[in-house]
């Protein structure tokens, strides 16, 4: 099982104390492949960052695959694996999203990402955009 990591951009969010921030990447399987089994960083969160809510909204969907939400330490940290076609019926469908309860909220020490763990089958076609709202926490360490 492989991690990807080339959906990842450069941080860009780091100076945002105190104020809400939505991350969001869109992620089309079509043009980087992933396997099922597979995992892919889709969004970097900052040292200090107090994560509320993540999900994904689904663009175009794909029979058997699913998609689970977590972050580097805990595969379902915000989302269990959902099928796509229960977000998004069937191509003709409007797009669906979904997202995390608030009971899933993490505060990060340091630096993490967002990573999707694709199950049921090789994501080949599906295109989503992956979400997520944080805090960056003003004051993370305090020197002496």
């Amino acid at each position: 099982m492989a991690n990807i990591t080339k959906f990842l951009s450069p941080n860009a969010y780091t100076a945002l104390e105190g104020k809400p921030v939505v991350a969001q990447k869109k992620i089309d399987f079509s043009k980087v492949n992933a396997a099922s089994g597979d995992t892919a960083d889709a969004l970097r969160i900052p040292k200090g960052a107090f994560v509320t809510k993540v999900g994904f909204i689904v663009h175009r969907t794909q029979d058997t695959v699913t998609i689970g939400v977590g972050d580097q330490d805990t595969a379902a940290q915000y989302l269990a694996a959902t099928a796509l076609t229960d977000v998004k019926a069937d191509a003709d469908a409007p797009e669906g999203g979904v997202f995390s309860l608030t009971a899933t909220q993490k505060f990060y020490p340091t630096e993490n990402t967002i990573r999707l763990v694709i199950g049921g089958a090789s994501a080949t076609t599906a295109v989503i955009t992956v979400i997520a709202e944080y805090y960056q926490v003003a004051a993370t360490a305090i020197s002496e």
